[in-house]
């Protein structure tokens, strides 16, 4: 046998081997089932949760998210039953309360957050049951970035204070008490601090344009 074809059959049994174990392999790998085989452990309540008539006669608007707190009682964020526009529905001009709570039986417990919000957005609860929600608009979101550019202010203001050009403060009617707290920090802590405002602000903006975009997707979803 010459040397080609030596080189030839053994790279023949080399190919034969190779698709022999990985047919091997794809017959011995866990085949699990489609999620539309699987059993539905849930079932539809109907009339649960129970909504008294006084808010919109009993019925939903637009759902944001509903959540479990560690007693095991339902919390729901909604866009105070408002359905219009469809996936972008607000509470302004609204009274009713976006936030509600429930027993497990469907019970009307708690019900707040009236004239708080503008264009409820996210929601959850934490492990010790404190509610974290996002407002988009002229709610709780605008009122936190607010709080971000006060403290911006602040900051700058004793920067000055301690650069010695307290003239440039904006905040002369309590320049009192920057100076006694710029007596009390230094440059590095103002460096510091501001680092940490710039940080919270960067993520409050990707976990609002990670939320717009997730709407945007469902919405291309829907059409």
């Amino acid at each position: 046998m010459t040397f080609s074809r030596r080189m030839s059959f053994t790279l023949i049994a080399v190919l034969a081997a190779s698709a022999a174990l990985g047919a091997s392999a794809r017959a011995q790998q866990t085949r699990y089932p489609k999620q539309s085989d699987l059993p539905n452990p849930y079932r539809l309540v109907e009339g649960w949760p129970t909504l008294p008539a006084s808010m919109n006669g009993g019925h939903w608007g637009e759902l944001i998210r509903a959540d479990i707190d560690p007693e095991g009682n339902i919390w729901v964020f909604h866009r105070c039953f408002n359905t219009e526009p469809a996936g972008y529905a607000t509470c302004v001009g609204r009274t009713d309360p976006p936030i509600l709570e429930f027993d497990p039986s469907g019970k009307l417990l708690t019900s707040l957050g009236s004239g708080m919000f503008a264009f409820p957005h996210g929601f959850t609860i934490d492990r010790q049951g404190n509610i974290r929600r996002v407002d988009f608009g002229e709610g709780q979101y605008s009122q936190v970035e607010q709080s971000i550019r006060t403290l911006y202010a602040l900051l700058e203001d004793l920067l000055f204070i301690k650069s010695g050009t307290p003239e440039f403060s904006r905040n002369s009617d309590i320049e009192p008490q920057l100076r006694k707290m710029a007596d009390q920090v230094d440059f590095a802590w103002i460096v510091e601090a501001t680092n940490r405002l710039g940080e919270l602000e960067s993520g409050m903006r990707r976990n609002l344009l990670r939320t717009l975009a997730l709407d945007a997707f469902a919405t291309s979803l829907e059409k």
